[in-house]
């Protein structure tokens, strides 16, 4: 008797590439291998998606990720420079318009990272579904 297959969850980055001027989104998706296991409890894989998320958020400059702020967000019209600066600041970070610099805070909270990932066009890791024969 051929038994059903079951669903894993794996937590997938996308790949980065580094063109002297900005990070920017390849096709490459890689496996982290402190977090290569397959989970078949999709809750257990969420809680090991928020600690890779915090690690991965942490300290980031998001100004490496787009030559213009409009391409690190998702929609430009929920900010004015204002707004920018206020949202930046209620999250930890520092926003410097000269130069655009955005650094995300090394202690940030899962919260933190969903309100940011809400805002930003891309994100560092996700969960995916594989199923297991």
């Amino acid at each position: 008797m051929k038994e059903k297959p079951i669903t894993g969850y794996i937590i997938v980055k996308p790949g980065w590439e580094y063109n002297d001027e900005i990070y920017y989104n390849s096709s490459n998706c890689t496996v982290d291998p402190d977090f290569s296991f397959i989970y078949t409890n999709e809750q257990e894989a969420k809680k090991a998606l928020e600690s890779v998320l915090i690690v991965e958020w942490s300290n980031q400059n998001l100004a490496e990720f787009g030559y213009g702020i409009d391409e690190i967000l998702s929609d430009m019209d929920d900010f004015g420079e204002k707004d920018l600066k206020i949202f930046i600041e209620e999250i930890g970070g520092e926003w410097k318009s000269d130069d655009w610099k955005i650094m995300t805070p090394t202690l940030m909270k899962i919260e933190d990272i969903r309100f940011i990932e809400e805002k930003v066009s891309f994100s560092f890791a996700y969960i995916t579904e594989v199923e297991i024969i």
